[in-house]
């Protein structure tokens, strides 16, 4: 049997050693999560969320459309989701030109529903499609 002394520092070096990896996995973290899909999401979500008050406002001034919701979504690794009613199949190009005048920071998703004028009062056409990312730089 081990005196005391030789137990306590078995017991001292395992310690050591389990902290030593522990710091090593917090390190490799600290390295590796800002340049995740994880952080760059996040960061491309916090983007967008800031940009929503400025593509709310610049589509509220026209009467054009409708059921306008703009929300910053996880899809596309985090992007700008627009979703409008418009009157007609040419205001699309109309929406998608007053959001890109906005200079948003990320990509954008759209659900542009192009309200049809039959009695029965349905939808015609449903476009649904994402915006590549802006360019930055050369």
């Amino acid at each position: 049997m081990q005196p005391w002394t030789a137990q306590l520092a078995q017991v001292i070096k395992r310690r050591k050693d389990f902290l030593i990896v522990v710091a090593i996995l917090v390190i490799g973290f600290a390295i590796y999560y800002p340049h995740s899909f994880a952080a760059m999401q996040r960061r491309n979500m916090a983007m967008a969320h800031g940009h929503i008050p400025v593509v709310e406002k610049a589509l509220a001034t026209d009467s054009r459309f409708s059921d306008i919701q703009v929300h910053d979504v996880t899809s596309n690794g985090g992007c700008l989701s627009v979703r409008a009613t418009v009157q007609s199949a040419a205001d699309i190009d109309r929406l998608m030109g007053i959001v890109a005048a906005t200079s948003p920071p990320t990509a954008v998703q759209y659900l542009i529903f192009v309200q049809n004028n039959n009695a029965a009062g349905f939808f015609g056409v449903v476009t649904d499609f994402t915006t590549t990312r802006p360019t930055t730089g050369p």
